[in-house]
């Protein structure tokens, strides 16, 4: 027969099922402490989790300062500048950045993207100081074919 109580000390205790015995209100404060220990190191910056949907990170990158919000489908860039500089602002990305110059200076600001985009579909608009670009996630992984070599 198999030594259960060697793996369950507890059980020889009294404990119902060998597991101490917590109560509901105790229960939720240790949550509740896990979460706001979270929250607060998210907002200090300590931590490196990202969401995959509906994230609003705000960047400084360099200084240019821009939010980035990530739905099922787009990948969407705010940034706020003035009409003068939307003039000479030009943007153009590949599948896992984008990069920004912006007004009269020669700087490209290089943003990391949070998800693989497409090379078509993307949009820019700019209304009320606001410049928004909109890129179209990519939904399928491309797979390359891999021929095995065989040498004797």
């Amino acid at each position: 027969m198999f030594p259960w109580n060697m793996l369950f000390p507890n059980l020889k205790n009294g404990q119902k099922n060998g597991f101490p015995s917590f109560k509901a209100d105790d229960i939720e404060q240790y949550v509740q402490n896990i979460i706001d220990s979270a929250l607060h190191a998210q907002n200090h910056g300590q931590s490196n989790t990202t969401s995959d949907t509906n994230s609003d990170d705000t960047q400084a990158n360099e200084g240019v300062p821009l939010n980035i919000y990530e739905t099922f489908d787009f990948i969407f860039l705010r940034l706020e500048i003035d009409e003068e500089e939307v003039k000479n602002t030009k943007i153009s990305h590949t599948s896992h950045s984008i990069s920004i110059s912006t007004g009269f200076s020669d700087e490209r600001h290089t943003i990391p993207l949070p998800s693989p985009v497409r090379k078509k579909g993307t949009y820019a608009q700019y209304k009320e100081g606001m410049l928004e670009i909109r890129l179209l996630k990519l939904k399928e992984i491309e797979y390359t074919e891999i021929d095995i070599i065989r040498r004797k």
